[in-house]
């Protein structure tokens, strides 16, 4: 999801600063993550790799609130805080890592301060004489690993690669190592790739990235993010810098509703008001005499004391009640199937960012006869406004869990704070439901219980199922049966409204008692969009879609293989399911694109009854 608002990153004061988008800055490139820093001199192009340090390095006084109380309750903060905008010295601070750089030119490996000197613009330049080279980050780093599944898998600590160690691993180290790469013009990759040290020992770099090929090395416990170090007594494995099992950003999200949907409370909880809100919540002032001195502010006057006063009060009682996640997501669930603003409330109704028009059942039915035996509720949601907090990180897995406010991640600061970065997306997207008492007939059938039986298999031998130590989300026919679903109306609907895929996304919502998903686009760059996505909810448009989805699924270019599949896709977690019929972009799956099977909506073959929608495209 892409902004245009940038948020600049500084290596340090004398680097060449980087930009990246508002929504990177809590996912792809948040704290703990790599990123590379370019920069020009003359007709070339210099990289710096930096590692973006922790919000102890932050300047918070310089960072604008984010209003959404629920989400700071269910992360136990106070405060969430929108990340640096970048301008003047206003940006999110990083520093080089790896520390390792090798040679443009004479290809020796080594550390600023030894092989390499600094230089005021930030680029180190080899310090071997005749030698016109830089510094230029070196492919390999280490992470704390444990090949034990009964223990946590990682500690989330980094390290640069030990090149010393691989280069003597087969030869006596010598007292004064100093070691550059070579090829050796036969192999390509890493296997192509010769360690020599002057002494004269050499070493491969083939196998170098199996899991146990530094099992003789103790993690020395480096979190370079925050600039520390503690014990460690796991071992570590080697990684390419830019491999996409380096990092895994971990969110927790909500849906604004009301009454912290409205832009009332959200000025309340503002940087800017923040003073007079704690007033009245520390129990210093009356509410009434709050409300007072703020109706003499120009964001207040043109409302009515009584109406500061009631937003007031229930700023403060939802301070004082504790939700869950699933009670969370059961709230958002109730806000999404009723009309809001009510009817009868009128042009009374404050404007906020949450306003959802609930369809009737008889305008599907009309559409199409009796599809609300398989579909119950469908909502229109015209606005809405989601608020993304980012907790930390994982390194190596990033299992599917089942509760987001409380997995273990990487820390992001060294002792614990009162607040976390965050970011508001505004937008609109539709809401629906499958019939529960259709649903429950249809899971209870020994048919769908045997085809789920074969992904819980899977899911038992993946790396997932002892991963989060009870958090972990497992697959079940109602779970799979939806997520599928949405995946291939995000795939019909960006080609009838208009939406790319990625802009898409899926949020879901499933129980015993009901099982829906909300299907929106929001950006962090706008206050909304022009209405395409909700216009395709509307009855006629709905039932287009979900047939053309539904038809669509009937046939993948990769079939027979594919329906047949009794397991791909990532530890094969997916069955019927590939890139040609059900996945979508990574930044639209709830899931990372698993627990997907297109067998449980259409069937496996003619005449089955594993597919929940097979009566329907008889």
């Amino acid at each position: 999801m892409s902004s245009f608002r940038k948020k600049r990153v500084v290596p340090k004061k004398q680097y060449p600063a980087g930009t990246i988008n508002l929504s990177q800055s809590i996912n792809t490139f948040g704290i703990g993550s790599m990123l590379e820093v370019r920069s020009q001199k003359s007709k070339q192009t210099r990289t710096t790799s930096a590692i973006v340090s922790g919000l102890d390095f932050w300047r918070e006084d310089k960072l604008e609130n984010i209003s959404e109380i629920d989400l700071c309750r269910l992360l136990d903060v106070k405060e969430l805080k929108s990340p640096p905008s970048g301008d003047n010295s206003d940006y999110i601070p990083a520093k080089r890592f790896p520390r390792w750089l090798e040679c443009s030119n004479c290809h020796y490996l080594g550390v600023i301060g030894t092989q390499f000197d600094e230089k005021a613009d930030g680029i180190p330049s080899c310090a071997s004489s005749n030698c016109n080279g830089w510094g230029v980050p070196t492919r390999l780093i280490s992470v704390c690993y444990s090949s034990n599944p009964s223990e946590t898998a990682s500690e989330y600590h980094l390290d640069d690669f030990p090149w010393i160690y691989w280069t003597h691993k087969n030869n006596d180290k010598c007292s004064a190592p100093r070691v550059r790469v070579s090829s050796d013009g036969k192999k390509t990759g890493l296997d192509g790739m010769i360690l020599k040290c002057d002494c004269g020992a050499k070493n491969s770099l083939q196998g170098a990235l199996g899991s146990d090929a530094l099992k003789n090395i103790s993690c020395n416990g480096n979190s370079p993010w925050l600039n520390s170090r503690k014990e460690c007594d796991k071992n570590i494995r080697a990684l390419l810098r830019g491999a996409s099992n380096v990092y895994f950003p971990v969110t927790a999200s909500t849906i604004s509703i009301p009454p912290n949907s409205s832009r009332l409370v959200q000025l309340l909880q503002s940087l800017k008001y923040k003073e007079f809100t704690t007033m009245y919540t520390e129990g210093r002032r009356r509410a009434e005499d709050v409300a007072d001195m703020l109706y003499e502010k120009q964001d207040f006057s043109s409302l009515e004391p009584d109406a500061i006063t009631k937003a007031l009060k229930s700023l403060k009682e939802a301070q004082s009640s504790a939700r869950t996640e699933a009670e969370r997501k059961a709230e958002e669930r109730e806000a999404l199937i009723r009309n809001y603003p009510a009817e009868d409330i009128g042009d009374e109704q404050e404007e906020g960012d949450f306003e959802v028009e609930k369809v009737s059942l008889s305008q599907l039915d009309i559409a199409t006869p009796s599809l609300s035996i398989f579909i119950n509720n469908l909502s229109l949601v015209h606005r809405l406004r989601e608020v993304i907090a980012f907790r930390g990180f994982t390194r190596l897995e990033s299992p599917i869990t089942a509760n987001h406010f409380s997995v273990k991640c990487a820390p992001i600061s060294n002792k614990k704070l009162n607040w976390l970065p965050a970011i508001e997306n505004r937008g609109e997207g539709i809401y629906f439901e499958l019939n529960n008492e259709t649903l429950k007939e249809w899971e209870s059938k020994l048919s769908v219980q045997k085809r789920i039986g074969i992904l819980k298999k899977n899911y038992l031998r993946s790396t997932l199922s002892n991963a989060m130590d009870g958090e972990a989300l497992e697959p079940t026919a109602r779970l799979i049966l939806l997520h599928t679903l949405s995946h291939l109306l995000i795939r019909q609907l960006s080609l009838e409204c208009g939406y790319s895929s990625a802009s898409l996304k899926e949020r879901l919502y499933f129980s015993e008692e009901y099982c829906g998903v909300l299907i929106s686009t929001a950006s962090a760059a706008s206050d909304g969009t022009l209405g395409g996505l909700v216009r395709q909810g509307k009855p006629n448009n709905f039932v287009n879609t979900l047939f053309n989805a539904l038809y669509e699924a009937e046939w993948c270019s990769s079939d027979p293989l594919c329906i047949d599949s009794e397991g791909q896709g990532s530890e094969a977690l997916n069955l019927a399911s590939c890139h040609a019929c059900g996945l979508i972009s990574e930044t639209s799956c709830a899931l990372r694109n698993m627990f997907l099977d297109r067998a449980l909506l259409i069937g496996q073959s003619e005449g089955d009854d594993v597919g929940f929608f097979s009566s329907l495209l008889c």
